[in-house]
């Protein structure tokens, strides 16, 4: 085995001088004003292969000779460039042996270039006993001189993939010194490795600004890879201001330099991008160009095309040209993204879910190494199969390989009893790891696993926590947010200081309608900050600024699940409804077509067609009693049970319309077999879903049978289920009551978000039940939660405000008051209604103190029924006591 152990004394100051170039002020200069073409093989020569696969190496010489005589270059670069495009094509294990070996007959005949291109493809496909090691490939081509090499065979042992670790350092100083000498000669995409370097490094923490220094040069360079990433870059506002019309500058400018990846993203933003980037007849141009230039393509844009045929961008639907483009799509299989094809069939762009044509898709998906489709073609099969060996061997495989939703699954399968607890022992560690990358959706499971480790058994995990700061400095809301609430829950000598929240995850710098929706989403429940529609709004707001469309979706939907909070004006909810209706946002087109019109009107069944289940069974509800209709009700009602099928979280909804008997009848068993099948696929909320209906019967078995399901809901983090644990503990559900045990599932409750909860956890530490008292933090509790919205929480901090006579303390308990009030409580109302009628703060009002009185009696209040009934009385008395009043016999 090769090993980098050290670099002779001449290269280490080679080294040394060009790693010391950190800014651009040192290393621009350096750079030349005119650069050699770096364009990538795709793009600077013809596709040589199309996409074919060979079942021999004498077909690839074959085509080598062929492209030789044909394109009028040398053999061996005609080979090296058939290689290069038959190992993109590899689509199959069956088809990777031939390749190899060709390219390892290259590799033997000096071509180094072979050699990196054999060990990537090698490292790809690590499963096949075929398969040589890939350390050793990388290794020559590393040996050969080859940066890329370097830093491949770098990223290889580093993930512990290879042997020789400790080679890294050296590996990764030599590569940056080689890529600058390029640079310098010339080679001007070399500037795209090293920006990737900073983006996704082996070692040592993120430099997107260095990035961005880097790309720019090389963009103004006309290095199409550089202009692409920068792009991309600034798009995303990671680590980098974000600026939509520098990017659209310049894919513009690549696009019309016949840059595909330029071309597709363009092509993407101008159908679903931002508004102020929406442009149809710019995108059907960009198509026609692509189209005309590269033929059958591997950049997804005839998918992107079929998805806007099926009006998911908000453009007509035309299914017909769904079939289409879908059938083209089929005909080019190596070059296709298979996990999105199966996308559209599940989601039934083409009119009909159809599993079996997403099974196939997601199948060879998996047999071109996707770890993503191999865990969607699982979940599928959980779906269709329910829990067989396969599909959690499948799942396993996934999550090893880093995919976070496998991950979770096995967890939710661990917690149904249907997989090993040591299934999710070892799920908890990959989520650990993942966390530290940044990743939210990981941040968040093993928040949750760190809080309910720290409340109930006492112990606060250091991985989990090192695990959430490093997710935090890479960027991740949650983890940025779940440390907020964590420092301010275990205040004690082993807390660590954390940054400020919102500069920890980058939110504040650089403006990003990406990281703008991460964090809305984030403060409106997603984390254990809990729900504050008051922070999500201006959040949403700020980014539907912007004109991005998920944002304004965002915030209708945020004042429609919370119309009593005035959280912003009703015009402004309408307009952003409206703009993401036009969007195509199938939950905005259902609001409006329910607000405007009849339940199975236009915008209606357009939400149907683009799968929102609520609409469908709207259609169906409608059809009832009219015959004319029946068939096309049936119709609906067959989509959306196939929609059930192959989607857990429409399982769930679907099952949640049995038992309420909204737009089906009602029928709490066939609601109950729903949840059932859910929650043993690892459905947290069908979890929760089956305990409430157990434990709503009065048979001891079903209501062990419920609580068995709680906890199991509540293992995985499920708030309402923690909530309804403490209220069993705290009642004696399990037989005895258990104060202790039922603060503790409180506080739990309380640390993920839940306000109702934090009421509940200042109630007990304010009376010392459950836990020792301690009036101060009370207090704090209380605050928040009122901040969080929990009503009860308001009216207790107006009440005791109310008890200071001190005008200062009277406007704070009218704005507690108020804000309960605006929620929709009975009992401020009634407060404030007194406050008017006695002139507390202010002139006695008698009018607007009956109109606060009847708000609050239609809400159930009896203080003020009976207010109203006394007021009745004072003014128009009965005729015994109208006599008495004057004095008559």
């Amino acid at each position: 085995m090769i090993r980098f152990a050290g670099v002779a004394a001449a290269a280490v100051l080679t080294v040394g001088f060009w790693c010391g170039l950190a800014s651009a002020a040192v290393w621009e200069p350096l750079v030349p004003k005119a650069c050699i073409d770096t364009r990538s093989l795709v793009e600077q020569e013809p596709d040589l292969l199309g996409t074919r696969t060979f079942g021999s190496v004498a077909e690839l010489h074959a085509a080598a000779d062929a492209a030789a005589r044909a394109q009028g270059v040398t053999l061996r670069d005609a080979q090296w460039r058939v290689a290069r495009t038959a190992a993109a094509s590899v689509a199959a294990p069956g088809d990777v042996a031939p390749v190899l070996d060709f390219l390892r007959s290259l590799w033997r005949g000096g071509e180094a270039r072979a050699a990196l291109a054999y060990g990537e493809l090698a490292a790809r496909w690590p499963a096949l006993p075929a398969v040589p090691s890939a350390d050793r490939a990388l290794a020559s081509a590393a040996v050969a001189g080859s940066a890329e090499a370097m830093l491949a065979l770098a990223r290889h042992r580093a993930s512990g993939a290879g042997a020789g670790a400790a080679s890294v350092p050296a590996l990764l100083a030599q590569a940056r010194s080689l890529l600058w000498g390029r640079v310098t000669g010339g080679e001007c995409g070399a500037l795209t490795t090293l920006a990737r370097l900073h983006l996704d490094p082996v070692d040592g923490e993120r430099d997107p600004a260095q990035a961005e220094e880097l790309l720019a040069a090389a963009a103004e360079r006309h290095v199409a890879a550089a202009a692409v990433a920068l792009a991309d870059l600034l798009l995303s506002g990671d680590g980098v201001a974000y600026d939509l019309d520098r990017a659209i500058a310049l894919l513009e400018r690549e696009s019309g330099r016949g840059t595909r990846g330029a071309q597709s993203m363009l092509l993407r933003l101008r159908l679903a991008g931002p508004l102020p980037a929406r442009d149809r007849a710019r995108a059907d141009r960009i198509a026609a160009a692509f189209a005309a230039s590269h033929g059958p393509d591997s950049m997804g844009v005839t998918i992107l095309l079929a998805e806007d045929a099926a009006g998911r961008f908000g453009g007509p639907i035309d299914q017909g040209r769904v079939a289409t483009l879908l059938a083209e799509a089929e005909r080019h299989p190596p070059s296709l993204d298979h996990a999105m094809l199966a996308r559209a069939y599940l989601e039934g762009w083409q009119g009909t879910v159809d599993i079996p044509a997403a099974t196939r898709a997601l199948t060879r998906a998996v047999s071109q190494g996707s770890a993503e489709a191999q865990a969607a073609l699982a979940e599928l099969r959980l779906m269709t199969e329910g829990v067989v060996p396969e599909a959690v061997r499948m799942l396993q495989e996934a999550a090893e390989r880093g995919v976070i939703g496998a991950m979770l699954r096995l967890q939710g399968l661990a917690a149904a009893g249907s997989v090993s607890a040591k299934v999710a022992d070892r799920m908890r560690a990959l989520l650990v790891e993942a966390a530290g990358t940044g990743s939210d959706a990981a941040a968040s499971a093993v928040a949750r696993t760190m809080f309910r480790e720290a409340i109930l058994d006492g112990e606060l995990a250091d991985d989990a926590r090192t695990a959430l700061e490093q997710a935090a400095r890479n960027g991740s809301v949650v983890a940025a947010l779940e440390l907020e609430r964590a420092r301010n829950l275990f205040r004690n000598g082993r807390e660590r200081a954390a940054p400020d929240a919102h500069r920890a995850a980058g939110l504040d710098d650089y403006g990003a309608p990406e990281r703008m929706l991460r964090i809305g989403r984030a403060y409106n429940g997603q984390t254990a900050l809990g729900t504050h529609p008051d922070i999500a709004s201006d959040w949403f707001a700020k980014c539907a600024r912007l004109g991005d469309i998920r944002c304004h979706a965002a915030l209708a939907g945020l004042s429609d699940r919370h119309p009593d909070l005035n959280l912003m004006p009703a015009a402004v909810a309408e307009r952003s409804r409206r703009i993401a209706a036009e969007a195509g946002i199938a939950d905005a087109i259902f609001a409006v077509g329910t607000m405007t019109g009849p339940p199975s009107g236009e915008r209606v069944r357009r939400a149907a067609e683009l799968n929102h289940l609520p609409a469908m069974l709207a259609l169906l509800d409608a059809s009832r009693g009219d015959a004319a209709r029946l068939r096309d009700g049936v119709r609906w009602f067959d989509r959306a049970s196939a929609l059930a099928q192959a989607d857990i979280e429409q399982s769930v909804a679907l099952g949640r319309a049995y038992r309420d008997g909204s737009s089906l009848p009602k029928d709490a068993d066939l609601a109950l077999a729903i949840f059932t099948r859910a929650a043993t696929l690892g459905s947290g909320v069908a979890m929760r879903e089956v305990a409430d209906l157990q434990l709503a019967k009065p048979e001891t078995e079903a209501r062990a049978a419920g609580l068995q399901w709680l906890q199991r809901a509540a293992a995985l983090g499920d708030v309402p289920a923690i909530e309804r644990l403490s209220r069993a503990h705290f009642d004696g559900w399990f037989g005895r009551a258990d104060a202790t045990a039922g603060f503790r599932f409180a506080l739990l409750a309380a640390a993920r978000g839940s306000a109702e909860s934090k009421h509940l956890v200042a109630d007990a530490l304010e009376t010392g039940f459950g836990t020792r008292a301690d009036p101060a933090e009370a207090e704090r509790w209380r605050r928040d939660a009122a901040a969080g919205g929990d009503v009860a929480a308001m009216v207790t901090l107006g009440e005791r405000a109310l008890a200071d006579a001190s005008q200062k303390d009277g406007d704070a308990a009218l704005a507690w008051f108020g804000r309960a009030a605006a929620a929709g409580d009975g009992r401020a109302l009634y407060r404030l209604g007194r406050l008017q009628q006695e002139g507390r703060f202010g002139p006695p009002d008698e009018a607007a103190a009956q109109g606060l009185f009847e708000a609050a009696a239609e809400r159930g209040n009896l203080m003020s029924i009976y207010t109203l009934s006394r007021l009745r009385d004072q003014t128009h008395p009965a005729p015994a006591e109208r006599r008495r009043m004057h004095g008559s016999n």
